[in-house]
């Protein structure tokens, strides 16, 4: 990085520190979540963010030193190889369940039964692993076959972990596990990237989910969430809270 760049940098970093600490900026610092944009600008294809990373960085730091906001928004996004191998059944991404340039799209179901508001409740770790993730993720079913966690204790249930169909899901898992972090190194080598270009920001930062967001989103659907507000309030609110 050079000093001209550096300075760059350290002005643009001040400005958002000034903003939070209520202080008045020099001016109003500017923030821009690029989302797709650097496919059109750049003439790639939306699935390029998910398939071809080297290619996505190129375009997504050409847009960013066009456009020269103070501070560039990412929401890392994973390999949709990654997210094939796993059979997510939780999203369509471009070019796997929506065109190759439109836009990745959440894909509500019921992933959590209003039966088993009382089995999340009462283990969430237990329901979460045995439940929620095979249901999520296909490849990852065999874990519905694992007895209650709670009644694990000190043994492993090799009986279950014998399976082959169990044995072949660890034996690929190794394989996606690598390919899932080598997409993230790629990630933080970009942000690493528009730091030396004079953009300030890292590729994970302080925030959390809305409560409801996360139960109609990711276990109830909106249509359940919803009736839920009626049909078990005391569960729903209980949740909201967990």
């Amino acid at each position: 990085m050079d000093k001209a760049t550096e300075q760059l940098y350290r002005e643009r970093e001040k400005r958002y520190i000034d903003a939070v600490q209520l202080r008045v900026p020099d001016r109003v610092p500017t923030s821009i979540h690029l989302s797709y944009f650097p496919a059109r600008f750049t003439g790639i294809t939306y699935r390029d963010s998910y398939y071809d990373f080297p290619k996505w960085k190129q375009a997504y730091i050409k847009t960013a030193l066009w456009l020269q906001p103070d501070r560039c928004e990412y929401f890392p996004n994973q390999s949709g190889r990654v997210m094939e191998a796993l059979d997510t059944k939780t999203t369509a991404w471009p070019g796997h369940g929506v065109g190759v340039n439109s836009s990745h799209q959440f894909i509500e179901a019921e992933h959590m039964k209003a039966e088993e508001y009382d089995s999340f409740l009462n283990d969430q770790s237990d329901f979460n692993i045995r439940c929620i993730l095979p249901r999520a993720y296909g490849f990852l079913a065999p874990l519905t076959k694992l007895p209650p966690l709670e009644s694990i204790m000190n043994y492993l249930p090799f009986h279950v972990l014998a399976t082959p169909e169990f044995a072949n899901m660890l034996q690929k898992m190794a394989g996606i596990a690598q390919e899932a972090m080598e997409w993230q190194a790629q990630v933080r080598d970009m942000f690493e990237e528009l730091n030396r270009q004079g953009f300030p920001g890292r590729t994970a930062g302080i925030g959390g989910g809305v409560p409801y967001d996360m139960i109609s989103d990711f276990l109830r659907g909106m249509r359940g969430a919803m009736l839920d507000m009626y049909r078990c309030p005391d569960k729903l609110w209980r949740q909201l809270k967990s």
